[in-house]
């Protein structure tokens, strides 16, 4: 049941940040991207267990093996969570408006950066 729980957390908060942090060209890439780590974990993830299982013949070593995948999602958390701090608005922000603005900001400058933004006016697109 916890397992249950921590997936449709996950769901709940990973897939709505992709909307966020990846830029409107590339979103469908993104999306692709997050669920083919996401497919790839939920393959593997019952090989190991079996694995793990039929070597060790208890339960005890399965129970290890996810409190390790848990702490290694909690570091990444802390890490991500570190990464963020750094920005100018914090994701965790209340004020969504501030969080969208500056996120356009930062995409608006790394796309300037790699010169595959060019600005056109509506006139030019007529």
């Amino acid at each position: 049941m916890l397992i249950g729980l921590g997936y449709a957390m996950f769901g709940a908060i990973v897939w709505p940040v992709v909307a966020y942090l990846v830029p409107k060209s590339q979103l469908g890439s993104g999306m692709g991207i997050l669920t083919c780590i996401q497919n790839t974990g939920l393959a593997l993830a019952p090989l190991a267990v079996t694995s793990i299982k039929s070597s060790y013949e208890s339960n005890q070593a399965v129970i290890v093996f996810f409190l390790v995948v848990a702490l290694l999602g909690f570091c990444c958390t802390l890490w991500m969570k570190r990464l963020d701090s750094r920005r100018e608005v914090s994701l965790d922000s209340s004020d969504q408006t501030a969080i969208i603005n500056c996120l356009h900001k930062e995409q608006y400058i790394r796309l300037s950066a790699n010169h595959s933004y060019e600005k056109h006016s509506d006139d030019d697109l007529a």
